[in-house]
């Protein structure tokens, strides 16, 4: 994409466990805390691993923030490239 003249683009895909909003603190923990504990199995950390996954491993409020961010950026090319999403 730089040969094209893009300098900063970024390509890639993520996997998350999201919760519908209004979920209520405690449900969104015990999720958070048994998604880490699972991403800490070293068999687990190994299969992903080996499926090219690159483990982070943030809290709920990251994650939210981490979309928030994906959101706007993806937001300012569509408006930007003056595309329409179907």
């Amino acid at each position: 994409m730089q040969e094209e003249g893009v300098k900063e683009f970024l390509s890639g895909s993520f996997i998350g466990i999201s919760a519908p909003a209004g979920t209520p603190a405690p449900i969104v923990e015990k999720l958070q805390n048994h998604t880490m504990k699972m991403a800490r199995i070293p068999a687990v950390r190994q299969k992903l691993v080996e499926m090219g996954m690159v483990i982070q491993g943030t809290t709920a409020a990251e994650y939210r923030a981490f979309i928030a961010d994906v959101t706007a950026r993806i937001e300012t090319l569509v408006k930007a490239g003056k595309l329409s999403l179907q």
